[in-house]
């Protein structure tokens, strides 16, 4: 079975031939420290079954090393 199969297979129900696998957020600087260009480059290179497609998020800087995203979560 196929990553895209295996991904189809698992939403809707049914029994994939294995568990399939992805990553739901991966940093950029993960993605460059494992020698990786981008995260389509890490994805294939992994053999992962799925993708998550993120849209663009703004953080403001609330203090040293510490940032609000746009729905109030503070990230550090």
């Amino acid at each position: 079975m196929k990553g895209k199969d295996r991904m189809l297979t698992a939403l809707r129900r049914g029994v994939p031939d294995v568990v399939p696998v992805w990553e739901l957020i991966i940093n950029e600087p993960v993605i460059s420290a494992l020698g990786y260009r981008s995260y389509a480059d890490l994805v294939e290179g992994l053999d992962l079954d799925g993708c998550t497609a993120g849209e663009s998020v703004r953080f403001t800087e609330v203090g040293s090393g510490e940032y609000r995203c746009e729905w109030g979560i503070i990230w550090r």
